[in-house]
């Protein structure tokens, strides 16, 4: 009898063997085990006279075998890092490719959404529009089809604007009916009309679906390349013909030149939106770092230059931007009615005089010192004229601010009208000229709500501003036609616009004056020139108040009140429109025009305050905390 237990590795050996050939050896989980421990899938148990033989090999006098498990080799690390490299490099070319195909496929299917929506509005309305008229062989469509489709803003700049259905909303009817002829509630800027902006649909059917995700770095190419064709050539601080202003070094030199220029881009864009809006609050992150220039040094570059007759370039480059630092941050103290964050005012305008004694300064070194003189007149009528309260010999201050813009004007006229074509100076000199005049003005007729207000006194200053308002309407029409007026910042819009407003409300109380239909034409003259403006916010809001206006006055009656001949130039005179007065207001109810209690309106000064025309062609003043020291410089010629 055997002595092993039923279950000794002998009795399993015995057992297998009777079953029949065994299955191919598999090897065991073990690192290290014997060839028969391997074999059976048991564990390698040590034996009595140490590891080897193993307990089942001594039980079994068999040879007792052990065989290491071969391990793979690994590989080295910086062969795992090479091909992840390889890898990841593979992947982001594709990645590139497939999203520049996507940014070229969604610029051709935005052009022609906004085709079809163009001629789908056209029908809808009755205009007969072609497909010649919708420019299918201009150069913005053919730039559409080619590789650099990025500029699809151009299609919408070029395209006809088709007017909208002219259905006056509340706002521009009480814009019209209540308040003082001096006063608008619909603020400075137009960005801020969200209840006049396209409902979602409407955006929808025009520019495409919603874009889930925008593609920053393709976008701000594009937004880039913009800024570059129609923006560059009008900024005093850079050369367009520079071969380093390029996407890349732009970038590299400095984060908040870059992001200020993107931001600028992608305002003339309809489809840079959503880039606009992150450009934005990085260049006011990185302009509150930076605190606008006295950190960097930059108002102590004249002290600090040895030879004033032979400065260095950079110096010269430092001095031109500090003043105009100087310059713009007196002007928004003059908007917001609050003392400049920069107490060198006098200072900046020494050096900007320094600046135009250089045998190589700039046009727009004398854009600076006229700003300047400009800003002297404005901050002294802001100064008598603040909270409503008038000196008391205001006539003659009146007067003698009225011939101090004389003087102005004629002393930078001529100087102006020696520059280039590219220069803006002598159309901005122009626009500010009617602009402040108007304003001047304007102080006059504070708290004019009806015809009975109107006194003897103030119907000559009333005479003056409707003057100087249809003469900026008048410019607007005859030197702002596109694409002039698409290369002008929202200030200047908003000018034109306030300037036809003021005509609207005066009519509105004095429907007898006279040349109203030629008023009504000079009006009409500015909405067109509007009309061709990305957002047509403007021209909306004059087209729903003008269209208003003519239905309210077919329903008054006909007077009998001469009419100056339109040739006559001093149609409209004090005494004519004085009895035109008396028979309005004594033939027609007054409307009520009671304002609701606490609600303060802007004041007509603030557009002359507001209205800098030393900003350069295609920036962006958005209205941000008036007490924040940057505001003021907000893409200002991208420091």
């Amino acid at each position: 009898m055997s002595t092993e237990s039923p279950n000794s590795p002998a009795d399993l050996t015995s057992a297998r063997a009777l079953a029949g050939p065994s299955r191919a050896a598999v090897p065991a989980k073990a690192t290290k085990a014997c060839s028969r421990c391997r074999e059976l899938k048991l564990a390698c148990r040590r034996g009595s006279t140490g590891d080897l033989p193993c307990l089942r090999c001594e039980v079994s006098k068999s040879q007792c075998v052990v065989l290491e498990k071969r391990k793979r080799e690994s590989a080295s690390l910086s062969l795992k890092v090479h091909e992840q490299e390889a890898a990841t490099s593979r992947l982001s070319n594709e990645l590139r490719d497939n999203i520049s195909t996507i940014s070229q496929m969604r610029s051709m299917i935005d052009a022609l959404e906004r085709r079809c929506y163009a001629l789908e509005s056209a029908s809808v309305n009755g205009a007969s529009t072609s497909l010649a008229s919708m420019g299918t062989q201009s150069p913005a469509n053919t730039s559409v089809l080619s590789h650099h489709s990025a500029l699809d803003s151009a299609v919408t700049r070029t395209t006809p604007r088709l007017p909208d259905p002219v259905e006056p909303t509340q706002s521009a009817i009480e814009e019209l009916e209540h308040g003082d002829i001096t006063t608008t509630k619909l603020g400075a800027d137009a960005r801020m009309l969200s209840s006049l902006n396209m409902s979602s649909s409407a955006t929808v059917a025009m520019y495409g679906g919603k874009r889930k995700r925008d593609d920053y770095e393709g976008d701000a190419r594009i937004a880039f390349t913009i800024f570059t064709v129609r923006c560059l050539p009008a900024i005093i601080f850079f050369d367009p013909n520079d071969p380093s202003f390029t996407h890349e070094e732009v970038f590299k030199r400095s984060l908040l030149l870059y992001w200020a220029v993107i931001t600028v881009g992608a305002r003339e864009s309809p489809n840079l939106k959503g880039l606009f809006t992150t450009a934005q609050a990085n260049t006011i992150d990185l302009l509150r770092q930076t605190v606008a220039g006295p950190p960097l040094g930059l108002h102590r570059t004249f002290a600090n230059i040895a030879d004033k007759r032979q400065p260095l370039a950079s110096e010269v480059r430092d001095v031109r931007l500090w003043v105009t630092i100087t310059i713009q941050d007196y002007f928004h103290s003059i908007a917001h009615g609050s003392p400049p964050h920069f107490p060198h005012r006098k200072d900046a305008f020494e050096q900007a005089q320094w600046l135009l004694t250089l045998s190589d300064s700039l046009p727009n070194d004398n854009r600076l010192v006229a700003t300047y003189e400009y800003e002297e007149i404005a901050h002294s009528i802001q100064d008598e004229w603040s909270h409503a309260r008038c000196p008391p010999d205001w006539e003659a201050e009146i007067q003698r601010r009225s011939d101090a813009l004389n003087a102005w004007y004629t002393k930078w006229l001529p100087i102006s009208a020696e520059e280039s074509a590219m220069s803006t100076t002598l159309s901005n000199i122009k626009v500010h000229f009617h602009l402040a005049h108007l304003a001047l003005n304007a102080t006059a007729l504070r708290g004019v709500k009806t015809a009975q207000d109107i006194t003897q006194t103030r119907l000559k200053y009333l005479h003056q501003s409707v003057n100087s308002a249809r003469a900026e309407c008048r410019l607007c029409a005859e030197e702002f036609q596109p694409p002039a007026i698409q290369f002008v910042g929202e200030t200047t819009l908003y000018i034109f616009m306030s300037a036809a407003i003021f005509l609207l409300k005066v009519i509105r109380l004095l429907p007898a004056m006279g040349q109203v239909t030629l008023i009504f034409a000079e009006i009409q003259g500015v909405i067109d020139v509007l009309d061709h403006v990305s957002g047509q916010v403007h021209a909306q809001i004059l087209r729903q108040m003008l269209s208003h206006l003519r239905t309210h006055l077919s329903m008054r009656p006909q007077l009998n009140v001469p009419t100056p001949a339109p040739e006559d130039p001093g149609a409209g005179t004090a005494g004519d429109m004085m009895a035109q007065i008396v028979a309005e207001a004594q033939s027609w109810p007054q409307i009520e025009t009671a304002v609701e209690p606490g609600r303060v309106d802007d004041d007509i000064w603030s557009w002359f305050g507001d209205s800098s025309f030393a900003e350069p062609v295609g920036t962006i003043q958005p209205r941000l905390d008036p007490q924040d020291p940057l505001d003021f410089i907000m893409a200002l010629d991208a420091l």
